[in-house]
């Protein structure tokens, strides 16, 4: 549930960093350092977010294949992974509601 989650948020991220970096592009005048900031952190995020994934993915495939030594270490690796994604997402919401602003004050 929080990977399918992590992934609406990583596509709605991916999403709105498009957008923010058409309208950069289409300005006359250079973005403010908060626009700069509100970016350089989305874009953090969403490498963190993708970082996860693929350390859940490969832990998910090791206990495929080796499902008694998953219950031990690398289960609490995914369980820590989980609660990160689960942070992720809320960070997501955050920044998503940074972005709208963002948006809202170049209308």
């Amino acid at each position: 549930s929080y990977s399918c989650d992590a992934a609406i948020d990583l596509s709605d991220l991916d999403e709105s960093l498009d957008t923010l970096t058409s309208l950069r592009d289409g300005r006359a005048d250079s973005p403010s350092d908060e626009w700069l900031n509100g970016m350089s952190r989305s874009e953090r995020m969403r490498d963190r977010l993708v970082q996860c994934f693929l350390e859940v993915i490969s832990l998910l495939s090791r206990a495929r294949s080796h499902s008694s030594a998953f219950l031990g270490e690398d289960g609490e690796r995914l369980g820590e992974l989980a609660r990160e994604i689960e942070s992720h997402c809320e960070a997501h919401a955050e920044a998503a509601q940074e972005i709208e602003q963002l948006l809202d004050a170049t209308y």
